[in-house]
């Protein structure tokens, strides 16, 4: 669906397939395995996040990584529950990015819970997931876009768009029947120009 929005092409692999891409792919499972809470549970997703970025902007080629882990998520202090957590590609909240300056050197990590989503929506956590990726990577591709007239503190406030705050059932499936694209149109446009700045070579690490 990315790919189709921005018209770009984008370079992946999996954690348990060969990697042509990437040949340095390093070894997640063991950031995600040092990244377990021992007294509440859990696995600190900013442990993985920050470990990805620390280790892999050494490389010459890093590459972003989008996580999803079966545990519950937890924040640095292994407190708050997460339902995802992500360090974006591009900068976030921050006008007028257009230039490959503005693009961050080390690696985008987003960690979706799967856990996290059980606990919160039961059942219906497949649905909730849906829009948790969607919030994930909008995130992860420098959403939301802070010239929106939607934009507020760090949020978009559209009705039907994955941006926003809302986090129950009711406001999950008004977006999916009301907005296919999931994202108001501002924060659309906004993500088109950031995968066409990051997918089409515009800026090398």
């Amino acid at each position: 669906m990315y790919e189709s929005w921005g018209e770009v092409t984008i370079s992946r692999c999996y954690l348990d397939e060969p990697c042509e891409h990437f040949p340095r792919h390093p070894d997640l499972q063991s950031y995600i395995d040092s990244a377990r809470c021992d007294k509440k549970g859990g696995i600190d997703a900013l442990h993985i996040i920050m470990d990805i970025r620390r280790r892999e902007h050494l490389f010459y080629d890093p590459h972003h990584h989008i996580i999803v882990i079966r545990d519950i998520a937890r924040d640095g202090l292994c407190g708050e529950i997460l339902l995802g957590k992500a360090y974006p590609i591009v900068p976030t909240s921050l006008p007028g990015f257009f230039t490959r300056n503005a693009v961050f050197a080390a690696p985008g990590v987003a960690v979706i819970s799967v856990g996290s989503l059980k606990k919160f929506y039961g059942d219906d956590w497949s649905t909730a997931f849906i829009i948790e990726a969607a919030r994930q990577l909008g995130y992860l591709y420098g959403l939301p876009d802070s010239e929106s007239p939607y934009y507020k503190q760090g949020s978009c406030l559209h009705e039907y768009c994955v941006m926003g705050k809302r986090y129950d059932r009711e406001s999950f499936n008004k977006i999916l029947v009301n907005n296919p694209n999931l994202y108001c149109k501002y924060d659309l446009k906004c993500l088109v120009r950031n995968l066409d700045l990051v997918h089409r070579g515009y800026y090398f690490y």
